[in-house]
């Protein structure tokens, strides 16, 4: 019987299960903050794996271009499982990026090594190209995870006021929802980067 978990890295699945609980922020850094040698060790473990089966580049994209679709082929309760098993996966990986940030294991950010997408922007509502550099920028990132620096908030804080005051936000959100090029989905991803951290940019 399936267990919903992605079938290639089903030797991170203990690590998954143990660290899938630290979605929050202020859980995380609690962890770190008073990392206990057990977890160490645990982390290190599971780098000491994933560089033996010389997995980085696959998590790392599985990370970041991975998408929790629907599937035809499963029942409500076959999804509901398969969605947590992977936003357990999810988390455990963006809790092993940020020990490789911390120095805790000797691992690049998975974000880092991820083979970046090319987008098709063909569709994109004119006049609003110049959004294209940011949603490239933070491609693949969490906005709730990620170290934004002072420079980075005042950016995109500009950015979003732009686009709440010129409308372009509104626009892009219309254009959300009836395309389904890959260039949309990475948009409104990057859009999650902007609630992330309270910034309003549409009505």
């Amino acid at each position: 019987m399936s267990t919903g978990f992605p079938e290639q890295f089903l030797y991170l699945k203990p690590y998954a299960d143990a660290y899938g609980w630290l979605g929050l922020t202020h859980w995380k850094e609690e962890f770190f903050a008073h990392l206990s040698q057990e977890d160490n060790d645990a982390l290190n473990r599971a780098w000491t794996e994933i560089n033996h089966r010389n997995d980085q580049k696959a998590l790392a994209n599985w990370l970041v271009h991975s998408s929790w679709e629907e599937r035809d082929d499963e029942s409500p309760r076959e999804a509901y499982r398969r969605k947590r098993e992977e936003g357990n996966l999810d988390t455990f990986l963006l809790v092993m990026s940020e020990a490789s940030r911390r120095g805790v294991i000797p691992l690049p950010p998975l974000e880092d090594v991820a083979d970046k997408a090319e987008y098709d922007w063909s569709s994109l509502p004119e006049g609003t190209e110049y959004i294209i550099p940011y949603v490239e920028q933070y491609d693949g990132v969490n906005g709730y995870t990620y170290d934004f620096s002072d420079h980075e908030v005042a950016q995109l804080a500009k950015l979003a006021d732009h686009l709440l005051k010129s409308g372009d936000g509104d626009r892009l959100q219309e254009w959300l929802g009836k395309d389904m090029c890959n260039a949309a989905g990475a948009c409104n991803m990057f859009f999650g980067v902007l609630d992330s951290l309270g910034l309003k940019f549409s009505a």
